[in-house]
């Protein structure tokens, strides 16, 4: 989480008194929906990662993947655990395929471990995490609230930028659905969307080209508290509660601001750089086209090829399609 919002908040830091949007993109819902039904949209999304795929790319390039390869042949196995359930289609998206090997829900876990009667509650708190995986901030705990990218985000861009903000942006919090802003004094205002539905609502017309400099959308009423993959629960506060768990831990914690954070600042001084190199550009950004275009089925097609899946490779050919991979040009012409 402190990885994105590094570079997402110093990328586009300065960027924000330049462009007229940016939207960010942690939420694959929403990121589907505008592929399908919005891909006018796409020049305004944000291309950095989401946190589910830097870690992936970090986990099997980074200082870790260094340490497991000195004592095995085998690279790391990343298995994902996310409140969403679209989470697992963002991992085999062809711009992504690679980073992540598997993603569970936090369902799914909580019937794995039910289901072989491991005590959780019981577990000790003893152990440490994997540099540079281990250190995080209160600002990666908002992540998962609806307003908690845009927040964190704002936190590190405006120190980038040199205003005296303030830490917290109330204004963009709460699990309800609907449009919450937040004014930057001398610089503008943002925009935190909750629901799909809303976000619909919203731009129905041209007016947030000029009323914000960024938008966050969350696909689930909430953000991922409320995500498709949680824990079912008959509480009706039980989204306000969980908020009120991620506010917590954010308040407590003794960095709340990810540029802050020891470990990603190691992390770029080894081996990124910085959030504008040719590394991390390479390694922590993705890009999007339109579902069903010419581009995007070329980019489905050559990742079926990669990892040897004929059938999916075919299934994207027409009837009349002629491939021989013994010709010289090694293709098809489809």
């Amino acid at each position: 989480m402190d990885l994105i919002v590094f570079h997402l908040g110093l990328n586009h830091g300065l960027a924000l008194t330049y462009i007229a949007l940016i939207f960010s993109k942690s939420c694959p819902g929403w990121i589907n929906y505008v592929e399908i039904f919005r891909p006018d949209l796409i020049p305004h999304l944000s291309t950095t990662k989401s946190p589910q795929q830097m870690h992936g790319t970090i986990a099997k390039c980074g200082p870790l993947a260094k340490k497991i390869a000195e004592e095995s042949d085998k690279e790391p196995f990343v298995v994902s655990i996310m409140p969403c359930t679209a989470k697992k289609d963002e991992a085999v998206r062809p711009s992504n395929q690679g980073d992540v090997d598997a993603v569970i829900t936090t369902r799914e876990l909580a019937k794995m471990i039910r289901h072989r009667n491991i005590p959780f509650a019981s577990l000790s708190n003893d152990g440490a995490y994997d540099s540079p995986m281990g250190d995080s901030t209160g600002a990666a705990a908002i992540f998962g609230a609806s307003g908690g990218v845009l927040e964190a985000a704002l936190r590190t861009a405006a120190d980038a930028l040199g205003l005296d903000a303030p830490i917290e942006y109330e204004q963009v919090r709460g699990v309800d659905r609907g449009i919450k802003v937040a004014t930057i004094e001398g610089l503008g205002s943002v925009a935190a969307v909750s629901s799909i539905a809303s976000a619909i609502e919203l731009l129905s017309n041209d007016e947030w080209k000029k009323k914000f400099l960024m938008i966050e959308v969350m696909a689930c009423p909430g953000g991922c508290l409320g995500g498709g993959g949680e824990p079912k629960s008959d509480d009706k506060d039980i989204l306000k509660k969980r908020m009120k768990g991620i506010y917590d831990i954010d308040a407590s914690s003794k960095i709340r601001k990810s540029h802050e954070n020891k470990e990603v600042q190691l992390l770029y001084d080894n081996m990124l750089g910085s959030p504008l190199s040719e590394t991390a550009e390479r390694l922590l950004h993705t890009s999007y086209s339109p579902r069903n275009s010419a581009r995007e089925k070329l980019s489905r097609f050559l990742s079926a090829v990669d990892v040897r899946d004929g059938g999916g490779a075919a299934s994207l050919c027409t009837e009349n399609c002629v491939w021989n991979t013994n010709t010289d040009a090694f293709g098809a012409a489809c």
